[in-house]
């Protein structure tokens, strides 16, 4: 069969980079085009992600009678995102422990215990709470029956997204912290969604609708900021998330199945680097005595861009490109 060519891994690509903006608060300097681009690009980012991996895991599983095979998927999706998790998850345990040491004087006991809290409720580091999200989504799709999955959990995890808005204004101490950060309660939604649509819902994923999801979304997200409604926020994401995917999936681009597939290994390998090297030119800044600025943004783009060129190029068919890219 021949493979589709579509913009996915472009988008993939490009979202990555926009999450190295978002870790960097980038365009910090104007209020009004960092207002802009941080809520009209920048936040559909996971979400887009998201989709994607919820939606080719789906179109796997919507093929899949026997339940066994059924587990089988699960459990191979898991274990490639697992290994990675783990290697990735343990360095950024320490990286943190040391960037808040480092860069905020946080003392090291302080910052440790910080950390392992950090990790229980969200992600041993930042940018891996998208996987931890994942993780605990499969393992919980193992245990319940498909059955059970598509009679409940999507409309029980919609129905959380919406919980850290209610309460989060009123919430102290561990609880707010619990409602501020990234988990599978509040944006699992996202992942369950992609699924959801590939196994129900994939003759709708149309580029016209895109156009319309797409539209709705970003007049929704508009009309939300100028009454400052947060409560539907997520659910508004998704909307324009599913646009942004849709559009993408059903547009086919001129170049080579070859270029698409490099661009989804940079992404990957983006995603899982750009971390360090973003506190690495942060620390670099601080310690010239460099204001913070986009140029933190610029250069870390630029770093990274490099980085995944030669990972690739030369370490792609190696055993630990695999352990540290692709389980």
């Amino acid at each position: 069969n021949k493979v589709k060519i579509t913009y996915v891994d472009l988008g993939k690509l490009f979202f990555a980079i926009c999450v190295l903006g978002i870790h960097t608060d980038a365009f910090m300097e104007n209020r009004i085009i960092h207002s802009i681009i941080h809520s009209y690009i920048f936040a559909f980012t996971v979400p887009y992600f998201f989709i994607c991996s919820g939606f080719f895991l789906g179109c796997k599983l919507k093929k899949i009678k026997d339940k066994k095979d059924y587990r089988i998927t699960l459990l191979r999706y898991g274990r490639r995102l697992l290994i990675p998790y783990l290697i990735w998850g343990i360095w950024y345990f320490f990286v943190e422990i040391a960037a808040d040491h480092i860069t905020e004087g946080v003392p090291l006991k302080a910052a440790a215990a910080d950390r392992v809290i950090n990790w229980l409720i969200c992600s041993p580091g930042d940018g891996l709470w998208y996987i931890q999200t994942i993780l605990i989504l499969l393992l919980i799709l193992l245990i319940s029956d498909k059955k059970s999955y598509q009679t409940g959990l999507l409309f029980i995890s919609l129905g959380l997204s919406i919980v850290p808005a209610l309460f989060e204004s009123n919430a102290d101490g561990l609880f707010k912290r619990i409602l501020s950060s990234h988990t599978f309660l509040w944006d699992g939604f996202f992942f369950l969604s992609g699924i959801a649509l590939a196994e129900f819902q994939e003759k709708r994923v149309t580029k016209r609708n895109g156009i319309i999801a797409l539209s709705m979304g970003l007049l929704l997200t508009l009309v939300s900021s100028i009454l400052s409604v947060t409560y539907f926020s997520r659910l508004i994401k998704l909307v324009t998330a599913v646009g942004l995917f849709s559009l993408a999936f059903n547009t086919s681009p001129a170049y080579t199945e070859e270029k698409s597939l490099l661009f989804r290994r940079w992404s990957t390998i983006i995603f899982f680097t750009h971390y360090t090297l973003k506190y690495g030119v942060q620390m670099v800044f601080r310690v010239m005595n460099l204001p913070k600025s986009t140029f933190i943004f610029i250069i870390s783009v630029f770093l990274v861009m490099i980085y995944a060129a030669v990972v690739d190029r030369y370490t792609r068919n190696t055993k630990l490109y695999k352990i540290l890219y692709s389980g």
